[in-house]
C-alpha cells in the first residue's frame, strides 16, 4: 500500500519546521551568546519570556544599580524586587521610580546610596504635589533600614520654598549610625540642618559640600560646626553677606575649590590638624585666607591649582608650617609666574620637602627643574 505523503511533501513539511525553528530558542545558544552582553542588553532579554529570563538573569550583576532617568521602562521594578538583597550600590536618577517604586524595596543590604531627584518633576504645583511629601520619609526609611550603609549622596536642587521646608524637614530628623561619607550637591538644604546630619551621624568622617551659598539669616552669624569630620570638600561654594564660622577641630584634608566670599568678612576657620591642603582659585590666594587665621604646624602636603598669587601663597604656607612641607604640587601655568630667584629661595625655605610636582629631588639642579613640570 502506497503512502499518501509524497517524497516531497515530506521534505517541504521538514523545511518548513526548521525554518520556523529559531537558534535563541535553544537554551545552549543563549548561554553561549549572555557572557558578551551588556548590562541594558541582558535587561531586554529578561523581559522577552520565561525561558529567556532563566538563562539571562544569573549573567547580572547585581552588586550595583543605576535607574537613569528615562530607562524606568527598561529596568523592570520586579526584576529589582526579586535581586534587591544582592545590591550594595544603588543609584536613584529616575524620579518615578524614586517616588512610585521606592516604597517597594526592601534593599537591607546597601553601602552605598545616590539620591538624584529631579524637582522640575513637581514644579508645575509649586511644591504641592502630593507625592513630594513622602521623598524625605522614605529616604529616612530606606537609610534606616540598611545598617550598614556607608555613604550617602543627595543631589536635589529646591525649585521653591515649599520644597526646601519639605527636605530641610525630613533631613532634620534623619539619624544613622553607619554612615562614613555625606555629599551634598546643588544647595540640598540650609546650613543649620547640615549641622544636625553632623550630630545625628556619629561616625562621618568624609563630608562634600557642592553648588552651595551660605548666608547668614538677618545678616548675622551662621556657624558650620563640622565636629569628628576628617576630611572635609567645598566646592564652588560661596559666602554672602554676615559672619560666617566654620568650625573643623579634627579635619585632617581639606579641599576647596572656587571657595567665594562676596564680603569684607572673611569666613573664619578653625583648622589645628589640618595635615593636608588641596586649593583651586582662579580669583585669588585662597589659601592665604584659610592659613592666615591658623597656626598649622602640622601642615605636611600641599596642592595648588590655578593660583594668581602663588608667591604670597607659598611666603604664607611657608611661614605657618615653618617649611614643614614634605609634598607640595603646583600646575605648570602657575609656576611660570615665579623666577628662578624665587624659586630657589623657596625651595631653601623648605628643607624637608622630599616630593615636588610628584618627584623624588636629589639635588638642587632637579628640583629647579622639576619646578616646571605638572
Amino acid at each position: 500500500m502506497s503512502s499518501p505523503f509524497t517524497t516531497t511533501d515530506i521534505t517541504s513539511t521538514t523545511t518548513r519546521a526548521t525554518a520556523k525553528r529559531n537558534p535563541l530558542d535553544l537554551p545552549e545558544i543563549r548561554l553561549l551568546i549572555a557572557p558578551h552582553l551588556d548590562r541594558a542588553s541582558l535587561l531586554a532579554c529578561c523581559q522577552v519570556n520565561r525561558a529567556f529570563l532563566s538563562s539571562f538573569r544569573y549573567f547580572l550583576t547585581w552588586s550595583s544599580v543605576t535607574l537613569k532617568r528615562g530607562t524606568r521602562k527598561d529596568f523592570p521594578l520586579w526584576l529589582i524586587q526579586q535581586n534587591e538583597h544582592l545590591i550594595r550600590r544603588l543609584i536613584l536618577e529616575d524620579t518615578q521610580v524614586f517616588i512610585n517604586g521606592w516604597k517597594f524595596l526592601r534593599c537591607r543590604n546597601l553601602k552605598v546610596l545616590d539620591l538624584c531627584v529631579d524637582s522640575r518633576r513637581f514644579d508645575d504645583d509649586h511644591g504641592r504635589h502630593p507625592e513630594i511629601r513622602e521623598v524625605g520619609a522614605q529616604m529616612q526609611q530606606l537609610v534606616r533600614q540598611n545598617l550598614g550603609l556607608e555613604e550617602l549622596k543627595i543631589n536635589w536642587e529646591p525649585m521653591s520654598s515649599q520644597h526646601r521646608q519639605i527636605l530641610n524637614r525630613d533631613l532634620d530628623h534623619m539619624y544613622s549610625n553607619s554612615i562614613v561619607r555625606l555629599m551634598l550637591y546643588e544647595a540640598t538644604c540650609e546650613a543649620y540642618v547640615i549641622n544636625s546630619l553632623i550630630e545625628h551621624c556619629p561616625r562621618m568622617e568624609e563630608l562634600e559640600i557642592e553648588g552651595y551659598h551660605l548666608e547668614p539669616p538677618n545678616l548675622g552669624q551662621l556657624a558650620l560646626e563640622l565636629r569628628q569630620v576628617r576630611k572635609l570638600t567645598m566646592a564652588r561654594v560661596a559666602c554672602r553677606r554676615g559672619e560666617i564660622f566654620i568650625v573643623c577641630p579634627e579635619v585632617r584634608e581639606l579641599r576647596l575649590r572656587y571657595f567665594l566670599h562676596y564680603t569684607l568678612e572673611e569666613p573664619s576657620w578653625g583648622l589645628s590638624k589640618l595635615e593636608s591642603l588641596y586649593c583651586e582659585d582662579l580669583e585669588g590666594a585662597l589659601a592665604n585666607r584659610v592659613l592666615e587665621q591658623t597656626y598649622v604646624n602640622q601642615l605636611r602636603k600641599v596642592e595648588l591649582r590655578k593660583t594668581s598669587h602663588l608667591r604670597e601663597t607659598l611666603a604664607c604656607i611657608i611661614e605657618r608650617s615653618e617649611g614643614a612641607i614634605r609634598e607640595l604640587t603646583v600646575d605648570r601655568d602657575s609656576m611660570w609666574t615665579l623666577s628662578f630667584a624665587e624659586r630657589r629661595e623657596f625651595l631653601r625655605q623648605m628643607p624637608q620637602l622630599e616630593r615636588l610636582n610628584g618627584y623624588h629631588p636629589r639635588s638642587w639642579a632637579s628640583l629647579l627643574q622639576s619646578c616646571t613640570i605638572s
